[in-house]
């Protein structure tokens, strides 16, 4: 799945199909930018005091294939576990939506 497929489907799960493209960006935008903090904050405290030490560096390193590597050895199912807090942002999103 391609960017632009996985833009496509969140804009139609979060229901803002509907809104300019340049909206609908900007809310992805920021949608992927408090789940990849979610995300982060989450795997920080499941992680031992040596592994945060890894993770810090291979975070200043930038190199998302390592530290996707790193984290399935250290957090098990980390797809699953990934996924779950996406699927709770999107639906954290609709909620806050639905009481505008």
């Amino acid at each position: 799945m391609n960017n632009d497929e996985i833009k496509k489907m969140l804009s139609q799960d979060l229901g803002i199909n509907h809104l300019p493209a340049e909206a609908q960006e900007q809310i992805i935008t920021k949608l992927g930018e408090n789940i990849l903090k979610k995300i982060t904050l989450e795997t920080v405290t499941l992680l031992s005091e040596e592994a945060r030490g890894e993770f810090d560096t291979l975070s200043q390193a930038q190199d998302n294939k390592k530290m996707t590597e790193f984290l399935k050895q250290q957090i098990p199912d980390f797809d699953n576990f990934v996924k779950k807090i996406v699927q709770q942002s999107v639906e954290d999103f609709k909620k806050i939506q639905k009481s505008l």
